[in-house]
């Protein structure tokens, strides 16, 4: 799994959003993403479909990667993954269900982890993944967006690709930081994020 909670997109690198992307034509050579400092970051406000999205974006240097469709396992990981998922909403959040979550949802089931992971029946990476494979998921059925592997100098990871374009996110680690960093609210403005790029790719901006 990648370091990053990120996905590539006009050469800025939205840091909560897990929004990410690489500048090659630029006269100064900016920074790897795992070089940045607080002082790279650029603080932004947007109101996307009536809510407030705070994040930060930073210039990051462009790196080599291979990026590639599910094989026939991958695929099955999925659909295994999302049985999990189906268990975890049903037990954990009243009338919600895989046929009816959405990125708040698992943000409640993040809030609910970190509040007290005793309640769950699996390990942090067993529920670090089961969410972040829903969440691709969700952004998939929602945004018209396509499973991919990506692999590059951070490793292998499976991300979720807005096709014919650079927007890529990485939703395994984008839970992984909300755990770890006890973020609220961050997958949900992952996907609004997402909803505010893709209506600028589609018209051309």
């Amino acid at each position: 799994m990648h370091s990053k909670s990120l996905g590539l997109f006009m050469g800025k690198l939205f840091f909560l959003s897990s929004l990410f992307s690489q500048l090659s034509c630029n006269n100064s050579v900016p920074p790897k993403y795992d070089q940045l400092k607080e002082s790279d970051y650029k603080k932004k406000t947007d109101t996307i479909d009536g809510e407030v999205v705070n994040s930060k974006e930073a210039i990051v240097k462009e790196i080599d990667q291979q990026i590639t469709n599910l094989n026939s396992e991958q695929e099955r990981r999925v659909e295994r993954e999302m049985m999990k998922a189906g268990t975890l909403l049903k037990e954990h959040l009243k009338g919600i269900s895989i046929n009816n979550y959405t990125a708040s949802s698992l943000d409640d089931l993040v809030d609910l982890w970190n509040n007290d992971n005793s309640k769950f029946n699996c390990s942090q990476d067993e529920f670090m993944n089961t969410v972040g494979f829903a969440f691709g998921q969700y952004l998939v059925n929602t945004h018209g967006m396509k499973w991919k592997i990506v692999n590059d100098e951070y490793g292998e990871d499976y991300a979720i690709m807005f096709e014919n374009s650079t927007l890529i996110n990485y939703p395994l680690s984008s839970v992984d930081k909300a755990i770890r960093e006890h973020r609220v609210g961050s997958l949900n403005s992952i996907s609004l994020l997402d909803t505010k790029a893709i209506a600028e790719l589609k018209s051309g901006k």
